[in-house]
């Protein structure tokens, strides 16, 4: 879910009411992301298959969605350098993305993480 609002500003169910939003989600395909929002359909299948209603359709692991992410990003980059990727990141919603860099006063758990 969070990937498809990263990349439509928007979930993939709507409801006016808590009761709407759940029978959406019951009983409705998500909605498509669409050409409109510039995101590669590469993308869109990989989003769209960590989303779907059926458990058989989706990724059997994180670990097989982590790697069909990285087939994006490979098709995204190519050969060239991470900058075509950020820039590629940015043309899908530059109002979206943030990123922070100032670390100094994170914290880091137990497994080198930023928290």
């Amino acid at each position: 879910m969070l990937l498809y609002k990263m990349c439509t500003g928007r979930l993939p169910f709507q409801g006016a009411s808590a009761f709407a939003l759940l029978k959406a989600q019951t009983d409705e395909a998500p909605a498509p992301i669409g050409g409109e929002n510039n995101v590669p359909p590469s993308l869109e299948a990989v989003i769209m298959r960590a989303i779907s209603r059926d458990r058989r359709a989706r990724f059997p692991s994180t670990v097989a969605m982590a790697q069909a992410l990285m087939g994006v990003y490979q098709e995204i980059v190519g050969s060239g350098s991470t900058d075509s990727m950020d820039s590629s990141i940015e043309s899908l919603a530059p109002d979206r993305f943030t990123m922070v860099v100032d670390d100094e006063d994170a914290e880091e758990d137990e497994d080198n993480r930023l928290i």
